[in-house]
């Protein structure tokens, strides 16, 4: 059978006629239901309650449910940001890269190259990340790290996202685990201060680098490179 001889309806399953089956009156592929047009905005509301992250919803569909799609759905209902800001790895700095952030309409600021203090957020991140992967039960540390409330602003990353506390394995009572609002105001002022003192602090053991003039001599240190050369 060509896919041109499947009625209009059902050829969206015609890339994956060979994983279908028919169990108790549903239609699955492998042991997911696959959900029909007119069900998935409510489907995709039930996937996304109480799970934080684009990656975490995915994961939690995917052991349920499916239709053609339904990552790039996860993927919208999370919004787009206004700004990405990023190193310059290849991935970011390719016209790929660049094509999807108009499309998507969103700005790409880079870092300084060679100066990872730049992209501090970004590098506290990735430490966070690392430190989850060594831990022995990573869902675990996750958990923890979510509701772990952060200093400057006395909010855990749950509570920025959705407004209430998560349940651990520490003892809370009920009234704690309770929606308890954001107020995004206060908070994006207690960041600011936050930063203009880790900025005072760091300003006290740093100091500006000379100006540099023409005819000046320098030294360079090239990619792959061992040591400090005169240029050529």
């Amino acid at each position: 059978m060509y896919k041109e001889d499947v009625k209009l309806a059902a050829r969206e399953l015609y890339g994956v006629r060979n994983e279908l089956s028919v169990v108790d009156r549903l239609l699955l592929r492998g042991d997911c239901i696959i959900i029909p047009y007119k069900m998935r905005k409510e489907i995709l509301n039930r996937i996304h309650d109480g799970y934080p992250g684009i990656s975490k919803s995915r994961e939690r569909a995917k052991q349920a449910v499916w239709w053609p799609g339904i990552s790039k759905d996860i993927q919208q209902m999370h919004g787009i940001p206004e700004t990405v800001i990023s190193d310059n790895g290849r991935q970011f700095t390719s016209q790929e890269f660049k094509t999807c952030a108009t499309a998507w309409n969103f700005h790409h600021i880079t870092s300084s190259p060679h100066y990872l203090q730049a992209n501090g957020e970004a590098e506290r991140a990735v430490q966070t990340a690392k430190k989850i992967l060594q831990q022995t039960d990573q869902h675990l540390a996750l958990l923890t790290y979510r509701a772990t409330p952060i200093p400057s602003l006395g909010k855990s990353p749950a509570e920025l996202a959705f407004g209430c506390r998560l349940r651990t394995r520490l003892p809370m009572i009920p009234k704690l685990l309770s929606p308890n609002g954001v107020n995004h105001k206060q908070l994006k002022y207690k960041d600011e201060r936050a930063k203009v003192s880790q900025k005072r602090y760091f300003d006290q053991h740093s100091h500006p680098q000379p100006s540099l003039h023409p005819g000046d001599p320098v030294l360079i240190k090239l990619d792959g490179e061992k040591g400090w050369k005169q240029p050529r």
